[in-house]
C-alpha cells in the first residue's frame, strides 16, 4: 500500500527580525555618528561600523528573501515522500531519490527544542534528514518515523 506524505518548506516572518535588526542599528549608527567600542578599546570607528552593520543588513535581508523565496516555490510545486512495502522515494536537488528499506543502515531520531529530525545513513553512506516541521502534521511525522522504524531490517544502531 503506497502512503503519501506532505513534505515542503516553511517560512515565518520572524527571519525578517535579524534583517530589521542590522537595519535599525545601521540608521542609528549613521544618524548619531556612532562608532563600536569597548571601555578605551574602538572597534569600529563611525563610518565602518555604519557599512559593516549594512552589509550585515543585506546579507541577513537576502538571506530572509532567498528562505521566502524557496517556501513559495515549494508550496506552488509539492515534493511528496512517497511510502510503498519496499522503498520510499522523495525529492531533491536533483531529483527524486528512492531508497529501499534494506539499504537503511542507521537511523536517528533527534529531539531538539522544538523541532524533531529524523537522519538516515544508507549503505552508500548517503545521508538524508527530515525534519518534523515541514510535514504537513506532527501525526504525518510521526507515522513516517513509524513507517521507516518498522520497515528498515538492516539497522546497525537498534
Amino acid at each position: 500500500m503506497k502512503q503519501t506524505f506532505v513534505y515542503e518548506e516553511k517560512f515565518a516572518f520572524s527571519t525578517f527580525y535579524p534583517a530589521l535588526v542590522f537595519i535599525a542599528l545601521t540608521i542609528l549608527f549613521a544618524l548619531f555618528k556612532y562608532g563600536l567600542a569597548i571601555k578605551n578599546l574602538t572597534l569600529l570607528s563611525y563610518p565602518t561600523s555604519v557599512y559593516v552593520f549594512a552589509v550585515c543588513a543585506l546579507g541577513c535581508t537576502a538571506y530572509a528573501f532567498l528562505k521566502y523565496k524557496r517556501a513559495k516555490e515549494s508550496r506552488q510545486n509539492p515534493s511528496p515522500i512517497e511510502a510503498d512495502e519496499q522503498s520510499f522515494s522523495f525529492a531533491i536537488a536533483k531529483g527524486r531519490v528512492s531508497v529501499n528499506y534494506v539499504d537503511v543502515k542507521e537511523l536517528w531520531h533527534k529531539n531538539e527544542t522544538d523541532e524533531e529530525q529524523i537522519v538516515i545513513y544508507t549503505m552508500g553512506n548517503d545521508r538524508y534528514q527530515f525534519t518534523s516541521e515541514r510535514f504537513a502534521s506532527k501525526e504525518a511525522f510521526a507515522q513516517f518515523e513509524e513507517i521507516l522504524v518498522e520497515r528498515c531490517t538492516n539497522i546497525v544502531n537498534r
